[in-house]
């Protein structure tokens, strides 16, 4: 998927209008197919073939190390309370910062 697709869905689901962060759950695909399989259900987008998944996969990367530095990956290969806990720690050090430059 090219980043520029990906940009223009982006600005059509939302009209222009983008947050102050955007966490982007990152893990590797080998370790999301098995949940899937884990839990027994696929939806639209589990049920793509892997290839498409690294081509989002790729493009989501290319958008985030472009200007906007809204972007923060956790790594949610770990626990649900690992990833939780991660996700806490993102936005709680996003809320300081910009609480000390306002």
């Amino acid at each position: 998927m090219d980043v520029d697709v990906l940009r223009g869905l982006n600005d059509f689901a939302t009209a222009g209008t983008y947050p102050d962060l955007t966490l982007i759950l990152d893990i590797p695909e080998a370790e999301s197919r098995l949940r899937v399989v884990e839990r027994g259900t696929l939806d639209r987008f589990e049920s793509e073939r892997s290839d498409f998944h690294h081509r989002v996969s790729v493009a989501f990367r290319k958008l985030a190390t472009g200007p906007e530095k809204r972007f923060r990956y956790i790594n949610s290969s770990g626990t649900i309370d690992d990833t939780q806990e991660a996700i806490w720690n993102v936005i709680t050090d996003f809320l300081k910062e910009r609480d000390h430059d306002a």
